[in-house]
């Protein structure tokens, strides 16, 4: 339920915020002093709320889909509009959810950094750059899950508020703001965790194909381009 909003929407989020990340990332590296870590984080975040601005409105009917308020997507989007208006209805849930997302591809990428250096052991290095010893596949895919569930940890109250907004009846109005001080009201500060652990375990495989994942994809078309121009000499 909700898999073709959700698809659809991933999709051209996740070009956007790849395309994004990359020009970033040039840009910062070629900035003088640049931190390299501070520069990936930099990246991220701008990479990622722009692509989380275009991903919003079918993140509202895959939420509404899978709550049971609308039977289908035509059904989800015709009472978004009717209960408050285009621009309103399909981007309720805006702050929560860039909330969610800028710090969780930030902290990600950043703990999926630190991972592999303490795991190749260039942190020990005296310069701290260089790898002691190159990681495998299986390895890279398996630090990126791990960084993926520790930034979910961090990101999971921002989930609960924006699942809160998005879910709420039509025209209702709930802001992120009066959302999460009902829950800390009526439920207490735990609440604001509720389903961190199940989170976590979901988000770990889309932590290792977003960091770990890309990557090594990246790194195999590298490899490929290369050995293609050796080959024409």
């Amino acid at each position: 339920r909700g898999v073709v909003p959700s698809a659809s929407g991933v999709f051209v989020s996740h070009a956007v915020r790849t395309g994004a990340y990359e020009a970033a990332l040039a840009l910062g590296g070629a900035a003088a002093g640049a931190s390299p870590l501070r520069a990936q984080a930099a990246a991220s975040a701008l990479g990622t709320a722009l692509g989380t601005l275009v991903r919003i409105p079918t993140e509202v009917l895959k939420q509404r889909l899978q709550v049971g308020a609308s039977p289908n997507a035509s059904a989800a989007l015709k009472a978004a509009v009717a209960g408050g208006g285009l621009p309103g209805s399909l981007f309720v849930g805006t702050v929560p959810l860039l909330l969610r997302e800028v710090p969780f591809y930030a902290l990600g990428t950043v703990f999926y950094t630190a991972f592999k250096r303490v795991a190749d052991g260039s942190a020990a290095s005296a310069g701290g750059d260089t790898p002691a010893r190159d990681l495998s596949r299986a390895q890279l895919l398996l630090l990126g899950g791990a960084a993926g569930a520790a930034a979910s940890l961090f990101t999971t109250p921002a989930d609960v508020v924006k699942t809160r907004c998005m879910t709420a009846a039509a025209g209702a109005g709930a802001s992120a703001a009066s959302a999460a001080a009902a829950i800390l009201r009526d439920e207490g500060v735990l609440a604001l965790w509720r389903g961190a652990l199940p989170r976590a375990l979901w988000v770990a495989p889309l932590g290792a194909m977003n960091f770990a994942g890309t990557e090594l994809i990246k790194k195999g078309l590298d490899e490929g381009v290369d050995k293609r121009m050796a080959a024409l000499g």
